[in-house]
């Protein structure tokens, strides 16, 4: 069956008393609704348009369960929204999922009139997971804002927001409680204490505690800041533009005209738009214009940069290089960078950028003969391996197999990844994988002020959460530094993460999982904003530490991971850290001068604790901390 969209737009300009009206959410989901008509032949194409009455609350729910729910395996599911944003208490069996114990809620046409109910994050999840779990892609763009009261400024701007709610809503008055009709997967935990988390990706227009502006625009009419250059970017990119590309020019173009509004994204951003297609990953570096002459890099020390580091400005959509560039100064989650070579142009925002040069603590490979081999000089062009013929001194062991390789740890002799097949080159890169993993691993940054702030405690799950929203938990048994996790029978221990934040400032944090595959992930839910002496409970449905039946069999009974914690004062992309296991190598692209692209986990290749003899040494404006604790299942 061909591929096919399936488009839910929402645009609520004509609010009844007491919600104030606006005037641009029409317009807005009109410029998305001429978007695909332009881009996707009809045939491909399902619309429905709710605007102002016809967007009640139930009307949404419903056309988002009966029109997006079409949505087949392969399918796109898109949900737009302009409109108010707002907040209201969380009803207590969720409060183990908010640090403020506040949900964010969209504003319906009729949410504010007697005996109705805002749209809650908590509703709009099942809805996405409903979608979801019937294999579909799923896109959600928010152009709405989640804090505050209605206001307009002196200059004329509206804010898409309205007066929270100060009731404690009830959860049973969340739409699916009184369902009967959802798949069963998504009602598992019992008792919706726990939500179902569908695949999504989500394009928001600010994050949220900051506010979405509506202005005039060029074309005389009144439109949402975001969604006015989203739609623009989104004509301007080619075909095989992934998310992350979107994200890149939307959040440098709404943040350069206001400083106040940063766009967000989540999910798994190096898909290709609305194809839910994962492409090879594309430059993840991105250059912004901060005046005349003078750029910034969109990452900093908590990503491993470091001053001297160089980079190379390619053109849009090519791998054509136009400038070299080297950072100056670093701080927290950005850089500075200068021109050392070419120029850029004075009409562009952003300029895509891949790492060039930068000093290294490279894998060390036990393999005595390959030096004299083929495979031997492949290996020695590659910046981030060295060959060594002490098995001591080793990081992996490489053995030649027919049709391929195989890859063991020195010390245990077992096998670290799954068989490589194919030539010296798959190998260069399942070992460049490891290398990158092992840099993300041991990044520190020693006695920074915002170490111990946010407390990281990990749980034995004992049970879904009580009607307090708390998980029944008890404490881990720590053995040698370690978290040991122990079967009962066959039956795997799951844990769950606690937060504590311990300073006297609001905090960004991501928390990364480091599995034996190789893999670098962001934990559901482990990437926020955590608000002084606040708490919140990182996936309360609990995390299984198991031992996989294939690796049992192999008499494998322990198996480690590590949890990674960032914390930063100042907002930062953690996904960038991301990579996928072993057995899906990092795909590297070309520049025209033949230097190979490095994403940002290579920048963590970075000899970490050699920095402090950097010939120009730059203190970060902001500051970051990193925290650790390994997790070993016991079979």
């Amino acid at each position: 069956m061909a591929w096919h969209l399936y488009a839910l737009l929402v645009g609520i300009d004509e609010y009844p008393p007491p919600s104030k009206p606006l005037r641009g959410c029409v317009n807005d989901a009109q410029g998305m609704e001429d978007f695909l008509t332009s881009r996707f032949k009809e045939q491909q194409l399902s619309l429905l348009k709710l605007y102002n009455q016809a967007a009640t609350r139930d009307d949404i729910i419903k056309s988002f369960r009966r029109h997006l729910g079409k949505a087949s395996p392969g399918d796109t599911a898109l949900f737009f929204f302009g409109g108010h944003g707002s907040q209201e208490s969380v009803a207590a069996l969720y409060e183990n999922t908010e640090p403020d114990k506040l949900s964010e809620t969209l504003v319906a046409y009729d949410s504010r009139q007697e005996g109705q109910w805002d749209l809650a994050d908590k509703e709009l999840a099942v809805l996405i997971a409903e979608v979801a779990a019937r294999g579909a892609h799923v896109l959600v763009i928010l152009d709405s804002c989640h804090a505050g009261t209605a206001t307009r400024d002196f200059d004329g701007e509206f804010h898409r927001r309205t007066t929270p709610r100060s009731y404690t809503r009830l959860a049973e008055t969340y739409w699916f409680h009184s369902q009967k009709d959802l798949p069963k997967n998504l009602d598992s935990a019992g008792g919706w204490r726990i939500l179902p988390a569908g695949e999504h990706v989500l394009f928001a227009c600010c994050r949220d505690f900051e506010s979405a502006r509506e202005v005039v625009m060029p074309d005389g009419q009144r439109h949402g800041l975001f969604s006015y250059h989203l739609v623009r970017i989104l004509k301007n990119l080619g075909p095989q533009a992934s998310y992350r590309d979107l994200y890149r020019h939307i959040q440098i173009r709404v943040s350069n005209i206001n400083p106040n509004q940063h766009p967000e994204a989540e999910g798994r951003l190096d898909q290709k738009l609305f194809a839910g297609k994962t492409l090879p990953r594309s430059p993840t570096y991105a250059l912004q214009r901060m005046g005349h002459r003078r750029w910034r890099l969109n990452a900093g020390a908590v990503h491993g940069i470091v001053t001297g580091t160089k980079l190379a400005a390619l053109a849009e959509g090519e791998n054509r290089r136009v400038a070299s560039l080297k950072v100056t100064n670093v701080d927290a989650a950005e850089s500075g960078v200068e021109v050392i070579q070419g120029q850029l142009s004075d009409t562009s925002e952003t300029y895509p950028a891949v790492l060039t040069s930068l000093p290294m603590a490279p894998l060390r490979i036990a393999w005595p003969e390959a030096p004299k081999t083929e495979i031997g000089q492949e290996l020695s062009r590659s910046p981030f391996l060295t060959t060594t013929t002490e098995l001591h001194a080793a990081d992996v062991v490489v053995r030649k197999r027919e049709d391929g390789f195989q890859l063991f740890n020195p010390h245990n002799d077992l096998e670290v990844a799954p068989r490589i097949d194919g030539n010296a080159t798959a190998l260069v890169h399942a070992l460049e994988h490891i290398a990158r993993w092992q840099t993300v691993a041991t990044l520190e940054n020693p006695a920074s002020p915002l170490e111990h702030a946010i407390e990281m405690s990990i749980h034995l799950w004992l049970g879904s959460p009580s009607k307090e929203g708390q998980p029944q938990v008890a404490s881990a048994p720590e053995e040698g530094g370690e978290i040991a996790l122990r079967y009962q029978g066959d039956k795997a221990p799951r844990f769950t993460i606690r937060l504590d934040n311990r300073s006297d400032k609001a905090l960004f944090f991501g928390l990364l999982a480091l599995g034996e595959s190789y893999a670098v992930k962001l934990l559901q839910g482990g990437r926020g904003r955590l608000i002084p002496n606040h708490s919140l409970w990182i996936r309360p449905d609990g995390i299984s530490a198991s031992v996989p039946d294939e690796l049992f069999q192999k008499g494998i009974t322990r198996r480690r991971d590590l949890l990674l914690l960032l914390v930063s004062d100042v907002d930062a992309d953690f996904s960038l850290l991301e990579q996928g296991r072993i057995g899906r190598p990092y795909q590297a692209r070309r520049t025209t001068d033949n230097r190979g692209q490095l994403n940002l986990l290579d920048a963590l290749m970075e000899n970490i604790g050699q920095r402090e003899i950097d010939e120009e040494p730059q203190a970060a404006v902001h500051h970051w901390t990193v925290d650790r604790r390994v997790i070993v299942a016991e079979r």
